[in-house]
């Protein structure tokens, strides 16, 4: 005697090909999100857009410190040029007293040594909190500061083991949101970044290979809080999502940060 069949076969087939079909229909990767019922009008405000660096060490004497200034525009737009290239752009380091605490930026590439970029000739800044600012007519003012880290210090030694893994902490700076480390040997180089973390020292782990040995150059770069969330952000394109922009300035677009720099040579 065959058994009761209390739920018929082809019901439940049925049902699971309209479960399938709703699942398939509701999903469409490339279908726009929801939209809102009413689309406010933008206007776009011309704005200045920098990327500005300040950082300790010269280049054959000469500061490397620079400002990049360009003006936003709309995506519309497609002018001959960005670049803005007579504004008065300005640097003062914040508790300053001497008139050496404060200077005005040329358009220069400095003799010959760099591009040509904002720069000052005998601006060799240090640690401390710098503001930046930057006139040009038809442009807000465009606002920014940046405080420049410690020079990075090594903790508790450098070491590395039989398969060549380099290893040590650099020493948490308040100010420092990120490290960059490289080693060169020769034209051999090897470089990796490492955020701080929530507490304790930066850790850093770097694989070499058998190519490095001998005489070698460590360089720690330790980026300011304004640098390193630059370099890190998230900028991809992602469609039906809005980010806002990334900016570490007032009354314009891009970033102005500051870094330190230690080297020293080791052996391996």
């Amino acid at each position: 005697m065959k058994p009761k069949n209390h739920f018929p076969v082809k019901i439940l087939f049925r049902m699971l090909v309209l479960s399938a079909w709703i699942r398939c229909d509701s999903y469409d990767p490339t279908a726009p999100g929801p939209q809102p019922a009413v689309l406010e009008p933008v206007r776009h405000e011309t704005m200045l857009n920098v990327f500005g660096v300040l950082r300790p060490d010269t280049l054959d004497g000469r500061p490397r410190s620079f400002v990049h200034l360009e003006f936003a525009y709309p995506a519309t737009d497609f002018p001959d040029s960005t670049l803005v290239t007579d504004a008065d752009v300005r640097i003062r380091k914040l508790g300053g007293e001497s008139a050496a605490d404060s200077c005005v930026l040329a358009y220069t590439d400095i003799d010959g040594a760099f591009v040509r970029e904002y720069r000052h000739a005998s601006f060799f800044p240090d640690t401390g909190t710098y503001a930046l600012t930057c006139r040009r007519q038809g442009f807000p003012v465009l606002t920014a500061e940046t405080t420049i880290p410690g020079m990075p210090v090594i903790q508790d030694g450098i070491f590395i083991t039989a398969d060549r893994l380099l290893s040590f902490h650099v020493a948490r700076d308040e100010y420092c949101g990120m490290v960059e480390i490289e080693v060169a040997c020769g034209d051999r180089r090897v470089s990796n970044r490492f955020l701080r973390p929530e507490s304790g020292h930066v850790p850093v782990r770097l694989q070499l290979d058998s190519g490095f040995k001998g005489s070698c150059t460590l360089t720690v770069y330790a980026y300011d809080l304004n640098l390193s969330g630059y370099l890190t952000a998230n900028l991809s394109i992602k469609p039906n999502i809005y980010q806002a922009d990334f900016s570490t300035v007032t009354n314009g677009y891009g970033c102005f940060g500051s870094m330190n720099i230690l080297k020293r040579e080791i052996g391996l």
